[in-house]
């Protein structure tokens, strides 16, 4: 039986951050044009408030060292195991997007409204898949900081998510709410 240590544990997580990020990147180069964006103070807004949440995320002596979940074999175990559900979530949302996606909100040209793959059972299965391996991470880290770093993060993804949204519904006016009456935004079933 494998057994890892928390440290283990913690570096992998860091480096599979590290990978997305590059997988997010390498996609961008084989996205379809854009025909309209958010704007860039909105994009920017999000980009530093997305950064800020990883420095909360990982900085350990913001709110004090003292942790609220041990180190121990479980909360690493299970911290892993919902970072890897988000991560291979993240994956395979992007997959499915195909050229359609952006790390903006952004209409592309001959935008596809997607309800394949993980679209099937949520409206933002990516959204679903990162704010999974920003909690599992957090527990993990078990730190206040990280804590909050996760629920900052649940909050900016529900903010961009309303935004992306009215997007959609303006240029899907009657494909995209018979969507949005059928599948939930996030966890299926629930939101």
């Amino acid at each position: 039986m494998f057994t890892f240590t928390h440290r283990q544990v913690a570096v992998f997580i860091s480096d599979a951050w590290l990978v997305l990020w590059a997988v997010w990147v390498v996609g961008m180069f084989a996205n379809k044009r854009a025909k309209e964006r958010q704007g860039w103070l909105s994009w920017w807004g999000y980009f530093l408030l997305m950064a800020l949440t990883f420095w909360v995320l990982y900085d350990p002596d913001l709110f004090g060292r003292d942790r609220v979940i041990s180190h121990g074999r479980i909360p690493s175990t299970l911290g892993a195991a919902v970072f890897l559900a988000g991560f291979i979530m993240a994956i395979w949302s992007r997959l499915a997007l195909g050229s359609n996606w952006s790390g903006r909100i952004t209409l592309k040209e001959d935008h596809e409204l997607i309800e394949r793959g993980p679209y099937r059972f949520v409206r933002h299965p990516m959204y679903t898949g990162l704010i999974l391996g920003v909690l599992g991470n957090a527990i993990v880290l078990g730190t206040p900081a990280a804590l909050a770093a996760a629920l900052m993060f649940l909050v900016l993804h529900i903010w961009k998510l309303r935004r992306e949204e009215q997007l959609l519904i303006r240029h899907f006016p009657e494909s995209y709410p018979a969507y949005q009456a059928r599948t939930k935004a996030l966890i299926p079933f629930v939101f």
